[in-house]
């Protein structure tokens, strides 16, 4: 059986939440969800894992604003490389290099790193079922996270895709979740195919700008702004030299003997 069929069929069983898109009652939360894990396993060849360099944005433009790419750095951490708008209005701010257990309550970090790193060491397809409290004029809200694995330039499954969808106006951010539910499903591959072990840790360095190939410059269709280079000062412009004489600018600092 697929592995979008399992999750659909215990979904179906379960909650009305995720419904099959065949059903006029599917939501667009269901509709992102699934659209996702169906283009993930699509591009899933027989016995291994999709790669990120795989990942074609326009094949899934009604998901990449709540989409993300994840990165493995330990087993108990794991980075968002790449996200997408819905991910910063949860939090009021950029969350690329951010750790995914951010947009977590603190009692349930540990269980969120135990579940990640099964899902890249096993591997598994996750889904979690989430909330986050509300509190004075915050209204409580409800959400859904899929994280699927892929594999990396060097064979290593250290990369996964996801997305985070949250039902309602999201007027008072930031928001962080606590996990109500969650379901993992195994996946069938060739351990031949497929490297477990995890990749080398980087050296510290605040993270580079990546996108999804060709959909740079879009906040609501990419995952993040280009980037800009640094340009150095020019050699040849003066230093510490007093304004020309006749300027009405006035020197920043002045020596007063």
């Amino acid at each position: 059986m697929r592995v979008v069929d399992e999750i659909m069929q215990f979904a179906n069983e379960t909650d009305d939440k995720i419904m099959s898109l065949d059903k006029r009652k599917a939501t667009q939360r269901s509709k992102v969800l699934v659209d996702l894990l169906d283009y993930w396993q699509d591009l899933c060849p027989e016995g291994g894992l999709p790669a990120r360099a795989d990942i074609d944005p326009r094949r899934i433009e009604g998901a990449l604003p709540y989409a993300f790419v994840l990165e493995r750095l330990t087993p108990s951490t794991s980075r968002l490389r790449v996200a997408g708008g819905h991910l910063v209005d949860l939090m009021g701010m950029d969350v690329r290099g951010m750790p995914l257990s951010a947009l977590f309550q603190p009692g349930d970090r540990k269980k969120l790193s135990s579940l990640i790193n099964s899902m890249f060491l096993t591997p598994r397809a996750l889904e979690l079922e989430l909330s986050a409290r509300g509190t004075g004029s915050r209204k409580s809200i409800r959400a859904e996270m899929m994280a699927l694995p892929l594999i990396d330039d060097t064979g290593s499954v250290s990369r996964a895709l996801g997305c985070l969808v949250a039902q309602g106006a999201l007027p008072n951010p930031p928001y962080r979740f606590q996990i109500d539910a969650s379901r993992e499903t195994d996946i069938d591959i060739s351990k031949e195919k497929v490297s477990f072990a995890p990749a080398p840790l980087p050296k510290p360095h605040l993270p580079k700008s990546e996108t999804l190939h060709g959909m740079e410059g879009s906040r609501q269709m990419a995952f993040a702004e280009p980037r800009t280079d640094y340009a150095a000062p020019s050699k040849t412009s003066p230093k510490n030299t007093a304004p020309a004489e006749g300027s009405d600018k006035a020197p920043h600092l002045r020596v007063v003997k």
